[in-house]
């Protein structure tokens, strides 16, 4: 039988002491929720194995077109109508590589290797590499970072990098593209806490898709997998913080109401 205390639920079992049972019985008591998370964790690393498994054997009929295509697309005279098709097959194929890509990572998100981070140096680096791989002007995303020397976070490195890059990206698809569109900042909230913002200029998020926003595979861009959000919070989630969304400016007062992400954290 199951019964509820406290905000938890409790599974007790009855076994007699012997066959007579008005000698009494021995009253086992299981948390029942706790149960039910070891099972779900189970069912979900036996999924992870499963999509990865999927997602190898996917690659390997995908590189043999991806090869095929480049060789249709080195041939000598090929007509236009040919040119666009072979480069929207290489569109596509890009783009179920990358959702191979994704979920493999999603599918390594337990395997957390956390360590000491240097919050100053690393928001640095990642602003400069950033910047260069996306081929964006430095002014156009400003870093605001200035009253954090000295200060540290647990964290996986190669986990909080995909995660800022994935907001970053998203925030820059959406913004206005010009100086100080996108904003990194980190502020401190109390003694042992510390969030990052990502604050874009676009026109936000409609209300009606705030609840879906983390969702697999939803996205309002028609190119987009709708990945990166939901493997972001999961990789948050599995180094202990929180990431959420909410609207710079709900009414659409004074310009674009545009969005902020934060990835609330503990500092070291």
């Amino acid at each position: 039988m199951l019964i509820s205390t406290n905000n938890r639920e409790l599974k007790l079992r009855f076994m007699p002491i012997n066959e007579l049972r008005g000698v009494g019985a021995v009253i086992f008591i299981q948390d029942w929720s706790q149960l039910q998370t070891v099972a779900q964790q189970a069912k979900l690393a036996a999924l992870g194995r499963l999509t990865a498994n999927i997602a190898h054997e996917i690659r390997n009929p995908l590189s043999a077109i991806s090869h095929a295509n480049q060789l249709l697309q080195e041939e000598e005279n090929v007509s236009a109508p040919t040119t666009r098709i072979l480069q929207i097959i290489a569109d596509n194929i890009q783009r179920i590589d990358q959702i191979i890509k994704d979920v493999l990572e999603l599918n390594r998100r337990d395997r957390t290797q956390q360590e000491k981070v240097e919050v100053h140096q690393f928001l640095e680096d990642f602003h400069a590499q950033f910047c260069a791989v996306e081929k964006i002007p430095v002014a156009n995303i400003e870093l605001k970072i200035s009253q954090l020397k000295d200060l540290y976070i647990n964290f996986d490195r190669r986990h909080l990098h995909q995660i800022l890059w994935n907001l970053c990206k998203n925030g820059w698809e959406h913004s206005q593209k010009k100086s100080g569109s996108l904003i990194i900042e980190c502020e401190g909230t109390g003694t042992m806490g510390l969030n990052f913002h990502i604050r874009d200029d676009g026109n936000g998020v409609l209300e009606q898709d705030r609840a879906r926003l983390f969702e697999p595979f939803f996205t309002t861009k028609n190119t987009g997998n709708g990945l990166g959000l939901y493997i972001s919070r999961e990789l948050a989630a599995a180094n202990g913080a929180i990431l959420h969304y909410q609207a710079n400016n709900p009414g659409n007062l004074d310009g674009p109401a545009g969005s902020t992400f934060t990835l609330q954290l503990k500092k070291a």
